[in-house]
C-alpha cells in the first residue's frame, strides 16, 4: 500500500487511477473515496452494494407513491375530479 493513499478507504485520484485493480478489489469489501484536490469526489463499490442501493431507492419512492395516492384519496381528490384532457392545448385571449 503506498503512502498516499489514507487508511480510510480514501485515494487521491492519480493513485487511484494508478491502481484501479487493487481499488476495485477493495471495494468488494468496502467502499473506496477517491479525491481531486483533497476533496472527496467520487466513490467505488461493490456491484452487490449497487443492487442494494437501487433495490432501496426504489422501495423508498414505492412508499412515497403509495403515501401521495393515500393522501389524495382521504382528501377526496381523484383524477376523475379533473376531467380528461383531449386534444392540444390552446391559447385563448382574455378579455
Amino acid at each position: 500500500m503506498s503512502s498516499a493513499r489514507k487508511g480510510d478507504g480514501s485515494w487521491p485520484l492519480s493513485e487511484a487511477k494508478a491502481r484501479i485493480s487493487e481499488l476495485v478489489r477493495l471495494a468488494q469489501r468496502e467502499p473506496q473515496r477517491v479525491q481531486v484536490s483533497g476533496e472527496p469526489a467520487g466513490a467505488f463499490i461493490s456491484e452487490k452494494d449497487l443492487q442494494l442501493l437501487m433495490d432501496i431507492k426504489k422501495q423508498r419512492m414505492a412508499r412515497m407513491l403509495e403515501r401521495i395516492i393515500r393522501s389524495s384519496q382521504e382528501e377526496g381528490v381523484h383524477s376523475e375530479d379533473f376531467g380528461e384532457l383531449r386534444g392540444p392545448i390552446k391559447d385563448i385571449e382574455l378579455k
